[in-house]
């Protein structure tokens, strides 16, 4: 039996958050391969706008797609089971935390030289990179029974699906490159597997606008 809620005001403006705040995320890494011309889509990672100068651009986009997690999360805790969204508050923190510290220029990865701010910075990227893909499985789930998804119940799974084509392709790609190459030139898969992974958030949380 399909369980019906009502969305609070509160739930509204959360959820409207989380929305706009996820699209500014993506607003901000499209203007950055503008702002910063010199890196290579292809070759670079997103993490490498956050170098100076200007990388305080890149930091505020992390921050924003932070803010959204946390922000979805208190739109739907009353309304889905807390294991999913506790997923995707650690999803949150590691998206903060990779804003927070920033990673090391690609020259330095070549070389072998890691800084503590870079080695952190990858500890909590790799903390979003697989757990947000289980995240919009074990969410997406427990929206199946929800009425305020109903119009996106057939697409819940798709959407789940695309985070994990994401993930595994870029995941994929950089140890095929990697025995090619010393800097795997997977830019390019980065950015598609962050796209899924917002589009995710927006689409699950704008219905409760």
């Amino acid at each position: 039996m399909e369980m019906i809620f009502i969305v609070t005001t509160s739930q509204h403006t959360e959820a409207l958050i989380a929305v706009v705040m996820a699209t500014l995320w993506l607003v901000i890494l499209v203007l950055l391969h503008f702002v910063k011309p010199q890196l290579k889509p292809s070759v670079h990672m997103m993490s490498e706008y956050a170098i100076q100068p200007k990388g305080w651009i890149m930091q505020l986009a992390f921050f924003c797609i932070a803010a959204s997690c946390f922000a979805a999360v208190l739109a739907t805790w009353s309304d889905l089971p807390h294991f999913g969204l506790i997923l995707l508050v650690i999803d949150g923190i590691g998206f903060a935390g990779a804003g927070v510290f920033v990673t090391d220029p690609l020259s330095m990865a070549k070389e072998g030289a890691v800084t503590r701010s870079g080695k952190l910075h990858t500890i909590f990227s790799f903390i979003v990179l697989p757990i947000f893909p289980i995240t919009a499985t074990v969410v997406g789930s427990n929206m199946a029974g929800n009425a305020i998804w109903a119009l996106v119940h057939t697409w819940l799974p798709i959407l789940s699906m695309l985070t994990w084509a994401g993930f595994i392709g870029f995941m994929g790609c950089s140890v095929i490159y990697s025995a090619k190459h010393k800097v795997a030139p997977v830019g390019y898969y980065q950015r598609f597997m962050v796209l899924t992974y917002t589009t995710w958030l927006i689409v699950v949380t704008s219905l409760m606008i």
